[in-house]
């Protein structure tokens, strides 16, 4: 398979089934060029998979499961989901506010964009690690903002690989880009989500918004399940503090 085929009938939000050698990957298409297609799994890690090495590539509509019926049917938004959005929205802004979270000041950075590479941005942190950040959690990520000498935030992680980075922004832009990644479809965009609210518990105790912080995790939870928890201890696993 060639990306020229995986681009006409394929789009990002797609959940397929992909077989390569010895290997079969489920997920959702959340980025792809003319040689890897990524892919996030149920946990909302991403994976690589090199476009040369795919010998097929279905979706998850295509595939009929053991009783017969289509598996799509699980993927439909129900009238509740706006409901939720703009209650998470809402949640969102009271906990900017109880926090008193600064909307012109820019957020925290701990590395410099040294290049890019099939997997990635790569980046230098101010501690001298060299790490991979994963385009597909990458906020804010374009050309411009993984540009040679760009600051970010990025996320210590396994094997020098990060999925939680954030371009230089103000708290304020990383707010419209939170509420934009909610509005994405298909929903939800859970690596985009996941980056701003490490980086928000990370820099701001819950304590100064407990109820509110409390009420958006129940919020989250209906919108897009536990893959933002799963997402988020992934990341503390991994020794940051």
């Amino acid at each position: 398979m060639d990306s020229t085929t995986i681009k006409k009938y394929f789009n990002l939000g797609d959940e397929v089934e992909i077989a390569s050698p010895n290997t079969i990957t489920s997920g959702k298409i959340v980025d792809f060029s003319d040689y890897v297609l990524v892919v996030e799994d149920s946990l909302g890690n991403p994976i690589i998979i090199a476009i040369e090495n795919i010998s097929s590539c279905k979706k998850k509509s295509e595939i009929i499961s053991d009783s017969g019926t289509s598996e799509n049917g699980i993927l439909q938004e129900t009238d509740e989901i706006p409901r939720i959005i703009n209650k998470i929205i809402s949640t969102f802004d009271d906990i900017y506010e109880r926090c008193s979270i600064p909307n012109e000041t820019n957020i925290p950075t701990n590395a410099i964009v040294t290049g890019m590479s099939s997997e990635g941005v790569e980046v230098l942190t101010d501690d001298g690690e060299r790490v991979t950040c994963v385009k597909s959690s990458f906020v804010g990520y374009s050309r411009e903002n993984a540009a040679i000498g760009k600051r970010v935030f990025c996320s210590p992680s396994k094997d020098n690989i990060s999925y939680v980075s954030l371009t230089e922004m103000s708290y304020g832009e990383m707010h419209e880009r939170f509420i934009r990644a909610l509005n994405t479809k298909p929903k939800p965009r859970t690596p985009i989500l996941s980056s701003v609210l490490f980086l928000l518990t990370k820099e701001y105790l819950q304590e100064n918004a407990r109820c509110e912080w409390k009420e958006f995790k129940n919020l989250k939870n209906l919108f897009c399940g536990d893959k933002i928890t799963k997402d988020l201890k992934n990341v503390y696993r991994y020794g940051y503090k």
